[in-house]
């Protein structure tokens, strides 16, 4: 019984050491990813380990957050100035980037006016 335990603690930390050097290697796009919930999102993946990529054309956000999550994660941000709509705009960025996974924050509504509505 106490050889299976170890066996298996062995097991688990040998998979979760796998799952993690695969996170590295995990391309997360972000649509949006400028905005206050995408920045926020950007944050969470980049310290869990994967790496975000984030796609917006910045019309209800700011390059200046691109700076600030520069300065809190404390890397270069892997960011594009384009336009979702634009079929170009993946063809760019997919041919650029191996994505594993795409969260879609963009919007043409800024949540401001969202709630004043």
């Amino acid at each position: 019984m106490f050889y299976l335990i170890i066996f298996l603690k062995w097991k688990i930390d040998l998979n979760l050491s796998l799952i993690q050097s695969e996170k590295k290697k995990m391309n997360i796009l972000i649509t949006g990813g400028a905005g206050f919930i995408g920045s926020h999102t950007y944050v969470v993946l980049k310290e869990s380990g994967f790496n975000p990529i984030i796609v917006d054309n910045f019309s209800n956000s700011s390059v200046q957050v691109i700076k600030q999550l520069e300065t809190i994660c404390q890397a270069p941000i892997t960011y594009y100035n384009l336009d979702i709509n634009d079929p170009k705009t993946y063809d760019l960025v997919f041919n650029e980037h191996k994505i594993t996974g795409i969260i879609h924050f963009a919007a043409s509504k800024a949540v401001g006016e969202s709630v004043d509505n």
